[in-house]
Formats: C-alpha cells, sequence, structure tokens
C-alpha cells in the first residue's frame, strides 16, 4: 500500500546522503510519497519552500526558517516542542502533504511523535543519545528501531521495545555488489584469482573534519606504507587544528589522493579499484561509540578486505574484516601491515563472495521489508491491547 510518509531528519538534503536520504529514495522508488523535513535553516529566502527533487519525482523537500521560538528549544522545552509541533503541522497542511506514517531520525527535534496527524510513527536514530531527553520520542513511537545493540541498550530506558536493524546499503553500492559477485561467480574470473599491481590501491570514504577520526593512526599507517596508495573520499574541510594539520599532512604525500566529496554513483566507481579500505575511529559521546557505520557495508559491497576499528555491530563476522582488538587502534597499523602482506588471502574469491552477500543482505529495499514487517506486527500487538 502506497503511504504518505513525513521523514524528519536531523541533516539537510543537500547534506551527503546518508541513511535518512537513501531512506526516503528507497521509499519513492516503490511509489510511496516522501516528504524530507530539514532542520531549520537561517539561510532560507523565504519562510519555507516545499520542492520537488530533480531525479527522484517522489521526493519532496520541506524545508523552513529557524522560528522565533527556536532558542526556547533547551531552556524549556515543552514550550518549544509545542509551538515546532504546530508550526510543522501547518507546514504540512500549507503544502498539503499530511502523512500517513511520520519516520523520524532526529532526537532533538520533537519529543512527541503522535501529534502529527500521521496513523503511525517510527523514531530510528543512527547515533548514540547523550542526553535524557532524546529518549523522549521513542515514547511516542509506535516502532523503535536503532543499528546497533548499544544504542538500543541507551534506548531501553525508555520502557519501550527496540529493534535493532543494521543500516542500509545504498542503490549504487547494491549493483557494484551485484556487479562483483556475478564476475566472482564466473569461471574467468575465479580463475584469475590473485591480485597483479605491483602497488596496492587502499580506500577510505568519510568526512576527514569529523571529530572521531583517528588522525594519528591514519596519519601513521600512510606514513608507514609508501608502497600503498591511499585514495580519500570526502569533504576534507577542517573544523579543528587538529583536521587542519592533518589534511595539510595528506596533501603532501606523494602516495595519497584526495578525491574530495563526490556523488554516491562516483562513489561506487572508484571503489571498483580498490584493493582493500580502511576505517579508525575514536570513541566520541555525540558522534560515535564504534558501535556502527554504514560505510562499512559500502566496503563490503566491493568483496574487498577491510582493516577497522572495533565496530560491535560485526564483531561476529570473523574473517570478513580485521579488526582492532585495542580501544585506541593502537594496534591497527601492524594489522594494516599483515593484512597487505597477505592481500591474495584476504582477498581469496570465498571471502569476498561472503562479503558481498552480506552487503547485500542489507539493501534498503529489503531494510524497508523488515520494517515494515515489524511496524505491522507492532500495529497489531497495539490493536490487540
Amino acid at each position: 500500500m502506497q503511504q504518505a510518509i513525513l521523514i524528519i531528519s536531523p541533516q539537510p538534503w543537500n547534506h551527503i546522503p546518508v541513511s535518512k536520504h537513501n531512506y526516503a529514495m528507497a521509499l519513492a522508488r516503490r511509489g510511496h510519497r516522501v516528504v524530507f523535513l530539514n532542520p531549520p535553516q537561517d539561510s532560507l529566502l523565504g519562510d519555507s519552500a516545499c520542492e520537488v527533487v530533480p531525479g527522484h519525482p517522489g521526493v519532496r523537500v520541506l524545508s523552513y526558517r529557524r522560528p522565533w521560538f527556536y532558542r526556547l528549544r533547551f531552556h524549556v522545552p515543552r514550550i518549544h516542542d509545542w509551538l515546532l509541533r504546530r508550526h510543522v503541522t501547518g507546514l504540512l497542511r500549507r503544502y498539503h502533504c499530511a502523512p500517513d506514517l511520520v519516520w523520524c531520525f532526529d532526537f532533538n527535534l520533537l519529543g512527541d511523535l503522535s501529534r502529527l496527524g500521521a496513523d503511525r510513527s517510527i523514531f530510528h536514530p543512527v547515533d548514540p543519545l547523550s542526553d535524557r531527553r532524546h529518549l523522549q520520542p521513542a515514547r511516542t513511537a509506535d516502532l523503535v528501531l536503532t543499528v546497533s545493540s548499544r544504542i538500543a541498550g541507551q534506548l531501553a530506558a525508555s520502557g519501550r521495545e527496540v529493534h535493532v536493524v543494521n543500516h542500509g546499503l545504498a542503490a549504487p553500492f547494491e549493483q557494484l555488489g551485484r556487479e562483483t559477485l556475478s564476475g566472482l561467480n564466473s569461471s574467468s574470473m575465479a580463475e584469475r584469482g590473485g591480485l597483479c599491481r605491483s602497488r596496492h590501491r587502499v580506500g577510505y570514504a568519510g568526512n576527514l573534519g569529523r571529530r572521531p577520526v583517528n588522525r594519528a593512526v591514519l596519519r601513521q599507517i600512510v606514513a608507514e606504507n609508501p608502497q600503498v596508495d591511499f585514495h580519500f573520499w570526502g569533504p576534507a574541510e577542517a573544523n579543528s587544528g587538529a583536521a587542519s594539520e592533518f589534511i595539510a599532512y595528506l596533501i603532501k604525500q606523494s602516495n595519497v589522493t584526495l578525491h574530495g566529496a563526490v556523488s554516491q554513483h562516483q562513489l561506487a566507481e572508484g571503489f571498483r579499484t580498490m584493493d582493500a579500505f580502511l576505517l579508525s575511529y575514536a570513541a566520541d559521546p555525540t558522534e560515535s561509540d564504534r558501535s556502527n557505520s554504514h560505510k562499512i557495508l559500502e566496503y563490503l559491497s566491493t568483496g574487498k578486505v577491510v582493516v577497522s576499528s572495533r565496530i560491535q555491530a560485526y564483531e561476529d563476522q570473523a574473517g570478513l574484516l580485521m579488526m582492532s582488538a585495542s580501544e585506541t587502534d593502537a594496534d591497527l597499523p601492524e594489522i594494516f601491515a599483515e593484512t597487505i602482506a597477505r592481500l591474495d588471502e584476504k582477498n581469496s574469491v570465498e571471502l569476498q563472495k561472503a562479503r558481498i552477500e552480506v552487503a547485500l543482505e542489507n539493501s534498503y529495499d529489503r531494510q524497508i521489508d523488515r520494517i515494515f514487517a515489524l511496524l505491522n506486527a507492532a500495529s497489531l500487538s497495539a490493536s490487540a491491547n
């Protein structure tokens, strides 16, 4: 059944696509009418706008200027929530986009999801909670989801049942995985086996300015492996002195290429030529609890080995990832060197197939099927009670 779905996102539509954007696009491809609610903005020319996204006719983006009462958000949250809810519902009426389903990824914006005029609601935080008020939307949602058991443990304090559904695999990487798997299943590819390049290529995707990026470890790995070519995709804009110094260091290295921010399609194409991937995050109270990362599925869709911080969601995936045993990733440079030395083994046809199958099992279409099944079960349970 096609629905009108309101997605509430803490990141705007023009942000690098993450889970909120990918769910919006996947839902629209399935015929749903999606309204993507941007966070309030200061730069909007008018007071609000609701526009169809080019290339995604089933998605409209609803933007609005930061209202005068927004400063009450942390001082008198109940009044702020009441005013903002009236403001948002007024915008929904103005643009004729009353929702059947509210799907909220933002734990800061609205504390009550039950009064936006929808029949059902989903609360779906994908980042760690850092304040008790972040639990409030869970108490009014019909279904509570997150991406790791660690975040689910935080949400349990709401008193609601919490379901863990992994991050999704975006369409360009799903296509990459299917094409690569098809090649691996062909006799010519399987017989070819090993890697032929004299210099291996290692990929990294993500915002180099983010706080959790473990710059010291990444810098050490780059410095200790001059025989490896490192490719970094994503914004390279410094928001701190440490980030600025790290980016300046990378620019100077002859074995480093900074590609900047690119589209998902361009990123997937770039990933095709990599031999391994790298992830190193430090724990951060608001941005990273090292329980999950959406980029791992993108890496796995290539079939190639991933050298990574210890990520809770993949601790039982022995062999698919080469993970640190340290809380600081102090052992990651050694793990990286050992992996590169045994790359043919780590990228055997069997391991590549296993990685791709894990990635494809988490396509956005499959996640949506799982989530709607959970939502329907929750609705039936509520009706029975």
